[in-house]
């Protein structure tokens, strides 16, 4: 897809989910070792997916798509959040134009008491931070033949 392009999300069932149906998959939680979630889902439902996940004592990461304010009181309970720039500046409070300002975006998230955050920057690669180090990974070169379904 080249520019403009649009994602359209239709929730349907993920929207449906209750908590009731994510308490029947304990045994599933129980037995993962990495609990990988996004935003496409039913916000109480998901909220119940992360306090089991933490019973259990497992490793909580987050894809924060598709953005929502909703979002910001999960965040003491998720070990890993993987933010694009954008959802990174919505979280953040920083509009992020280069790598210096993702850095100034993922400390002030890490504040909320996420563990890592890794932010992608597209064709820029992406930016680890932790509460000890930062480090920048830049994306390889690659020709792009179709980006659909690459997020």
């Amino acid at each position: 897809m080249s520019p403009p392009w649009m994602a359209i999300i239709y929730p349907g069932a993920n929207m449906m989910l209750t908590t009731q149906e994510i308490n029947e998959q304990h045994r599933y939680i129980a037995e993962s070792d990495v609990m990988l979630m996004q935003l496409e889902t039913n916000i109480e439902a998901l909220t119940e997916f992360i306090r089991l996940g933490k019973q259990e004592n497992k490793m909580i990461m987050l894809n924060p798509a598709p953005y929502t304010k909703q979002v910001t009181h999960l965040l003491s309970d998720i070990d890993i959040i993987t933010p694009n720039e954008t959802e990174a500046s919505f979280l953040s409070g920083v509009t992020i134009t280069d790598i210096n300002d993702a850095k100034k975006a993922g400390n002030i998230i890490l504040q909320s008491g996420v563990k890592k955050v890794i932010i992608t920057l597209g064709a820029r690669g992406s930016l680890l931070c932790e509460h000890a180090r930062t480090l920048y990974i830049p994306a390889w070169s690659a020709v792009v033949k179709d980006a659909a379904g690459a997020g």
